[in-house]
């Protein structure tokens, strides 16, 4: 996959020594796939170390816009901080010759692209995450429920992408209990300009990459089983959040994980 036009002189692959491990996605090349998921930085602070440790990419967010009927159950930095940081954070990535990544999320179709339109004159990538707790409160069970029909897919995609018509675009899928739900997903997907969807397990990664064109890539977001499955199933990269958490928040934990897939590359 080509490099956009307008890629940073400066984040030129140069520095991938061992092209076993490179890889691409949504443009820009990799010196590795083992990525971090959304859910870990949030804060200029967070960009600067994961900018210091192994991830080839640093992804901020989720970033969201609360709806003041909500604003006590969820704790968020807003929209207004991440307009004024995101590009000290963009230009922190860039000088650790990485791209920066924004996951967005809303609760409502609109708060996606609101959130969209915030960074959209200078993240790298945009990552639509359709997994975020939204929308509706269930006050029975206390807890945020997810948009996970297909019939929201399309809309928020579309209103994201018009925000931001020059960024590359990803979605994040939640898990999808049913079968068919991921068949009728990717039937939309396919007519939507993603470059990746983020799929959570690797049942998920495989039946996609089935379903889905290899024009549209895939990454897989740890659940469990060892993170070579995602790779050897189709997977890009792979995003990692729970060893990150289980690891006691250590960026450290980033460079273990690639020792390990190094090793075994040796081994294959």
């Amino acid at each position: 996959m080509p490099l956009p036009d307008d890629y940073p002189a400066g984040l030129l692959p140069a520095y991938i020594e061992d092209r076993r491990l490179a890889t691409s996605l949504a443009g820009f090349e990799l010196p590795h796939p083992i990525a971090h998921s959304g859910g870990i930085c949030d804060d200029l602070e967070q960009v600067t170390a994961l900018s210091r440790a192994v991830v080839p990419i640093v992804m901020v967010g989720s970033i969201y816009e609360v709806p003041p009927s909500i604003g006590d159950r969820v704790t968020s930095r807003g929209l207004q901080y991440y307009g004024a940081h995101i590009l000290e954070m963009v230009n922190t990535a860039h000088t650790a010759h990485k791209p920066l990544a924004v996951s967005v999320a809303g609760f409502n179709p609109d708060g996606y692209g609101n959130a969209a339109q915030c960074v959209a004159d200078s993240a790298d990538i945009i990552e639509v995450n359709l997994g975020f707790p939204s929308r509706n409160w269930n006050e029975e069970e206390q807890r945020f429920t997810t948009p996970c029909d297909a019939e929201d897919l399309a809309p928020i995609v579309t209103d994201v992408k018009q925000r931001a018509p020059d960024t590359p675009i990803g979605v994040k899928l939640p898990h999808y209990a049913e079968p068919d739900t991921l068949d009728e997903v990717s039937e939309t997907i396919k007519t939507l300009p993603v470059h990746y969807v983020a799929a959570v397990g690797l049942t998920q990664v495989i039946r996609l990459r089935e379903l889905l064109p290899n024009s549209i890539q895939l990454v897989g977001v740890e659940k469990g089983p060892d993170l070579l499955d995602y790779l050897k199933a189709g997977a890009s990269a792979v995003q990692v959040a729970a060893s990150y958490w289980r690891g006691g928040k250590n960026p450290g934990v980033f460079s273990d994980i690639l020792s390990k897939y190094i090793d075994q590359l040796t081994e294959a």
